[in-house]
């Protein structure tokens, strides 16, 4: 979760669809936002195409890794079509 002026962050819904947003990095143009009703500088849904390198992005920086099954049951795609 990004809170706060320069802010990223995504959320993923229950159904599996990922939305990345950005917030303004100027705090005096992130309080005008905010005053304005404008939460996000930007706003974009992550093509499911891409959920592969999504889960990449963010389980490659666990101490732990993860587990290929893991792979599977968040992107719907095989731990083996990642090699080629």
């Amino acid at each position: 979760m990004g809170v706060g002026a320069g802010a990223h962050g995504k959320i993923t819904n229950g159904e599996g669809q990922i939305v990345r947003y950005a917030k303004t990095a100027l705090p005096c143009q992130y309080m005008q936002r905010l005053r304005g009703g404008e939460h996000y500088a930007s706003l974009r849904q992550v093509p499911p195409a891409d959920a592969a390198s999504e889960f990449l992005m963010n389980a490659l920086r666990l101490p732990a890794g993860f587990a290929g099954s893991m792979l599977e049951a968040r992107t719907v795609m095989p731990l083996s079509a990642l090699r080629p």
